[in-house]
């Protein structure tokens, strides 16, 4: 029983210097970070506490090193806030995702990615959504934009807020927010007719394109899709009357705009949702190429 008790005692005692063990070289590597001269020494410890970056105390000390003057320190804090990253740190990521050195934005892209595919709330911002179809413009704008957010709001992190709030966390008693602005257009690819049936209606191809964009203008995804319709006559009611409104025609280019607009949001959703690990071109503010989807009938 006796050495039972020793062995248990000996444990105790290991367990805890090894845990003032560890206590003090995150403290010999969070002191590295902050002021060592040598700039490989300052990234070689930013490196070396990725595995706690989830700490807060690590966090701020990571996202202090964004700003370092040295790039090599400012990609290796990047890329050690890439995985557990928390929507506080999303503002300085953001910022470090159009970092001039390449590898800052690469690494900080990523993060910023993971950030928005954790997050417990996201404000979206639809309002630079436009259509350009030449089909009242002001309908089909209104329609594009109702389209994606309808998709987008099936997931209930998602938050539509009439103004921007790029603030850490979204006010008293709320949960951090994460804001993004969704901009987008809509323009008239083609309009087809039959040559066989040169009375039927042409069929209208819409493109659209949506990107998504953090504070700093830093382009977090981009996505295009395409759509067709065809101009439907209106159907007559057998119950109306001479006070029931006349059945309107249906334009090709309305319907082939929601159906390029559906196609985009169902996949802007699932991206955002992945935390896709694309990474921006040199210079993170440029998009990487948008994948392109078609709907609709030909």
């Amino acid at each position: 029983m006796r050495w039972r008790s020793g062995v248990v005692c000996a444990s105790v005692v290991l367990a805890v210097s090894a845990s003032r063990a560890l206590a003090s070289g995150i403290d010999d590597l969070l002191a590295a970070l902050a002021s060592d001269p040598s700039p490989r020494v300052r990234a070689q410890a930013a490196l070396a506490l990725e595995a706690r970056a989830a700490a807060p105390e690590v966090e701020v000390a990571l996202l202090g090193a964004l700003h370092d003057g040295d790039a090599i320190v400012r990609a290796a804090a990047a890329k050690a806030l890439r995985e557990t990253a928390s929507p506080q740190a999303f503002h300085d990521l953001c910022w470090a995702a159009v970092d001039p050195d390449p590898l800052v934005a690469k690494w900080a892209g990523l993060a910023v990615r993971r950030v928005i595919a954790r997050a417990g709330a996201v404000r979206l911002d639809v309002r630079d959504l436009v259509s350009r179809t030449g089909y009242d413009n002001d309908l089909s704008t209104k329609t594009f934009q109702e389209v994606v957010l309808e998709r987008l709001v099936r997931d209930r992190r998602y938050d539509v807020g009439a103004e921007m709030d790029f603030r850490d966390d979204g006010g008293p008693g709320r949960r951090p927010v994460v804001a993004l602005r969704v901009s987008g257009v809509a323009w008239l690819d083609a309009m087809e007719f039959d040559p066989e049936r040169p009375a039927d209606p042409p069929t209208a191809e819409v493109r659209v394109t949506i990107r998504v964009l953090a504070p700093s203008g830093f382009v977090v995804l981009a996505v295009e899709a395409t759509g067709r319709g065809r101009t439907r006559a209106p159907i007559p009611d057998p119950d109306a009357d001479e006070y029931s409104l006349p059945a309107a025609t249906v334009d090709g280019r309305l319907t082939a705009l929601r159906r390029a607009a559906e196609a985009a949001a169902d996949e802007l959703a699932e991206r955002l949702a992945s935390g896709e690990t694309e990474a921006p071109e040199p210079g993170g503010g440029t998009p990487a190429r948008p994948r392109s989807r078609a709907s609709g009938p030909r």
